[in-house]
């Protein structure tokens, strides 16, 4: 979860996080499943969420910093995944 959460603005995937925990990408999934009741996506996103809410007090940063901060290259596509999870635009 270290790993997810200081690598928020890139793009990981749970082979990725398999990887740097030198586990399989099934194992990481499986201990995702069992520790923190979620698949690797729905981590991921809770995630990026919880940091873009977090970036989105900051009033020095735009709407398009704050979408590249937290893993999204298209700022249209950030705002509607926040959206479709929180039920209202950043």
């Amino acid at each position: 979860t270290d790993y997810i959460e200081r690598n928020l603005h890139k793009k990981i995937t749970a082979q990725d996080v398999a990887d740097h925990c030198y586990i399989t990408k099934a194992y990481c999934c499986r201990i995702l499943a069992k520790y923190r009741n979620a698949t690797f996506s729905q981590y991921l996103l809770e995630k990026r969420m919880e940091y873009a809410v977090r970036l989105l007090k900051d009033p020095t940063m735009n709407m398009a910093e704050i979408a590249q901060w937290v893993g999204y290259p298209d700022y249209f596509y950030f705002s509607k995944s926040f959206k479709k999870y929180y039920g209202k635009s950043p």
